[in-house]
């Protein structure tokens, strides 16, 4: 508890972490200068007698316009202060008794112009990285428009062959500015003028995914990377980008982590559990077959921790008046999707549950570091509106098998049979009846196996029936039912009448086909999964097989 209206209010305007910066002392003898009253050295109480007095006018502005976040009432302290060469929080950081973090990463980064230009930039903008934050207003960075650093970093950028680039207009008052589009599925103009706090607030938030209070030195060095980043794609390439693709539904025994080919899929991190979107509230409990008692948190339980390939597009300004359609083509724009698609893909057929009862690893939300935005890059799902799952923890043998079949999808995966995957996922993951479930899986049939020439039903069911089956007799029970079941989507998609109440049965059972299709072509015969589209594909099964 505080030890008084004056402490309790220096708590509440700057918090912990900035008050503890600005007086130049430890965690501890901040707490124990607001709980207790005693005095610390006698130039951080003068410091702190100052944030009193300014405390009392951002009470104050809040109370005239409630509302009003605190990180915004802070401004002042990140205005460039001349006299002392640096912003107004680094002053009394300096009038503490405290000095200045070296804004510098040594060697070949200080030499460059643009780099130590943004290195002296994070330096200022420091203690405003640590004042409180909420989730409309997580960071304000305003104030580095009037560094005078800036406007150097304006000249700086229009003669760096790369980062030129994006910048293509000239914008009055606004310096340069261009239309970017990025492999992330953004848009937007970008202008040399935020190219500064842009940086700055995106290695913030990067940074703060690994670390609860970032030093500069992890600051700074988070900037060196993404200024890489960015002439890299500027240039034409695509270079990675770190990203967190979280999961529910799932855990693993004992914590364990399970090694993909797009990095580990672990457990969260407190950090990562803290950063997760406020809407993502609430677990849900199940009892596994084992009769082990399973409960998981909406926000996630595994993270996928990932970097994806960051390509950019430069287009006109006008390019952002036309419609969302005009998007152009980026490089690298199908990775994200296709990471979540392959770990869903990969729990459906590598951890065997009964039917109805599959392993669903739900995406309950995504972050990603994108350099030129100027924020937290969050996307979350209404996980607690899709339809009901079981959860599940998976045993050591079953986060092998995962591991394998992460492996296997993204060895074997080809665009020809997206189709086929996008549906199965849908019908084990979003459908919420039996007859969307079952054309869901007779769809993916036909993507796998199917053609436009003679009879479709006879010769998809007959390649399935090849695929699955061990002998003729096998065979011919397979192709029976699966010709069922394909007459019975005819039926819904065509209007006519059908037993609702056993479809609710071969809903699942249509599914399951779909999945041992995916599981035995994955798995043992990539051969014809890597042939050029269903026609093919039922061919090749059909007259190749014996028996």
């Amino acid at each position: 508890m505080a030890h008084g209206p004056v402490e309790a209010l220096l708590g509440e305007t700057f918090g912990i972490k900035l008050l503890t910066y600005l007086c130049a002392i430890s965690v501890e003898e901040m707490e124990t200068r607001l709980d207790s009253g005693n005095a610390l050295v006698p130039q951080a109480e003068a410091v702190l007698a100052e944030l009193a007095a300014f405390a009392q006018i951002v009470a104050a502005q809040q109370t005239a316009n409630p509302g009003l976040p605190a990180v915004v009432a802070l401004q002042p302290l990140g205005q460039f202060d001349p006299a002392s060469g640096t912003t107004v929080a680094n002053r009394l950081r300096l009038e503490a008794g405290g000095d200045l973090l070296e804004a510098s990463m040594g060697g070949a980064a200080d030499d460059d112009l643009v780099k130590s230009l943004l290195f002296t930039m994070a330096r200022d903008a420091y203690p405003m990285c640590l004042a409180p934050s909420d989730v409309r207003f997580p960071m304000s960075l305003t104030s580095l428009y009037q560094h005078p650093a800036r406007a150097e970093l304006d000249t700086a950028i229009t003669e760096d062959p790369a980062l030129s680039r994006l910048f293509p207009e000239d914008e009055v008052g606004l310096g340069h500015r261009g239309t970017v589009y990025t492999s992330l599925g953004r848009g937007s103009s970008i202008h040399t003028v935020l190219f500064g706090s842009t940086i700055v607030a995106a290695a913030w938030d990067a940074a703060t995914m690994d670390s609860e209070t970032p030093s500069l030195a992890e600051l700074l060095a988070v900037v060196n990377t993404l200024v890489d980043v960015i002439r890299e794609a500027a240039g034409g390439k695509q270079p990675g980008v770190r990203a967190r693709l979280v999961f529910t539904g799932l855990v693993t025994a004992n914590g364990a982590t399970i090694e993909t080919p797009w990095g580990p899929l672990r457990p969260l991190t407190e950090i990562e559990r803290r950063a997760a979107p406020t809407q993502l509230e609430g677990t849900v409990s199940g009892t596994d077959p084992d009769g082990k008692s399973v409960t998981v948190s909406y926000a996630g339980e595994l993270v996928l921790e990932t970097t994806l390939p960051y390509g950019v597009v430069v287009k006109p300004s006008a390019a952002m008046e036309v419609s969302a359609q005009a998007f152009p083509q980026v490089p690298g724009a199908d990775a994200l999707t296709h990471r979540i698609e392959a770990i869903q893909l990969s729990a459906l057929l590598g951890v065997q549950r009964p039917v109805g009862s599959w392993a669903i690893a739900r995406l309950a939300w995504y972050w990603v570091a994108d350099p030129l935005f100027p924020g937290r890059m969050l996307s979350w799902a209404s996980v607690q509106s899709a339809p009901g799952f079981m959860p599940y923890e998976l045993s050591a043998s079953e986060c092998e098998s995962l591991a394998d079949w992460c492996r296997w999808i993204e060895e074997r995966r080809v665009p020809q049979v997206d189709i086929a995957v996008r549906r199965v996922l849908s019908a084990a993951h979003s459908r919420t009846t039996a007859t969307d479930r079952l054309v869901d899986a007779v769809i993916a049939w036909e993507n796998l196996f199917g053609t436009s020439e003679g009879e479709p039903r006879l010769r998809i069911t007959a390649a399935m029936a090849w695929l699955l089956g061990n002998d003729r007799s096998s065979r011919q029970a397979i192709q029976a039912t699966l010709k069922k079941l394909y007459d019975d989507r005819s039926k819904i998609v065509h209007g006519a009448t059908f037993e609702e109440r056993a479809m609710n049965e071969r809903g699942g059972e249509a599914l399951t086909f779909s999945l041992r299709s995916l599981e035995v072509l994955f798995r043992d015969r990539p051969d014809i999964l890597a042939l050029r589209d269903g026609a093919e594909r039922s061919l090749a099964l059909i007259l190749g097989g014996s028996g």
